[in-house]
């Protein structure tokens, strides 16, 4: 999916006032390569590697006089800088970047916010929730579920998703599909070592025999 470029006339204005015209069409050209790096804000080709002077040169169709030129006047008005490997990058859309990092960031936590809050305030006023809340959530600690890990996940999966609700139903459903570490056997009944007519009830084999007879005739 493409992503249109974010631009502002007076933010463009305010960064190439000292550019010349061929230079400011240049940075155009490399802001649109940074815009669609692998690492928003970076100048690197499709495949994670730097782009050289040689290819902008050859896709540019610059001789090294022009490309060192405008490269200078660019570094001259500090619209670019280079990390640890000397890869330029955008300084105005790594800020662009970080800020949207942290408005998505507080974003997420007032959904949190949002959520528990409207799930605490319908557990005050519903005592019987909160009873069925303590139940749940002790019937399946009891088989090995660690709980307020769990609680965790859903506050962090809800938190992406807001039109999901943190309801009782929620939590049991997702509390069911997490495996205990507790294994609850199921007693299985015990054969019994006397005969079938002692169990019951007949004093003898053959009294057990007839009765049994007579049900057969009976049709039972």
């Amino acid at each position: 999916m493409e992503v249109a470029i974010r631009f502002s006339p007076k933010a463009w204005r305010a960064d190439t006032a000292n550019l010349s015209w061929e230079t400011r069409a240049f940075w155009f050209e490399l802001v649109i390569l940074m815009h669609e790096s692998p690492r928003r804000g970076f100048l690197l080709k499709p495949n994670g590697r730097p782009w050289r002077s040689e290819d902008l040169m050859e896709r540019y169709k610059l001789t090294p006089d022009q490309l060192t030129r405008m490269r200078d006047e660019i570094e001259a008005s500090q619209l670019w800088s280079r990390d640890g490997s000397k890869v330029p990058y955008c300084r105005r859309m790594i800020r662009e970047e970080e800020r949207k990092a942290k408005a998505r960031e507080h974003m997420v936590e007032e959904r949190l916010e949002q959520v528990f809050d409207s799930f605490d305030l319908f557990l005050q006023g519903n005592p019987a929730g909160q009873t069925r809340l303590n139940a749940l959530l002790n019937e399946h600690h009891a088989r090995g579920v660690n709980v307020r890990d769990q609680l965790a996940k859903m506050k962090a999966w809800l938190a992406t998703r807001p039109e999901r609700r943190m309801t009782l139903r929620f939590i049991q459903n997702w509390l069911m599909k997490c495996e205990g570490t507790i294994k609850i056997a199921t007693a299985k009944p015990e054969k019994s070592s006397e005969p079938a007519w002692m169990v019951q009830g007949y004093s003898s084999e053959e009294e057990w025999r007839q009765a049994k007879r007579r049900l057969v005739e009976a049709g039972l």
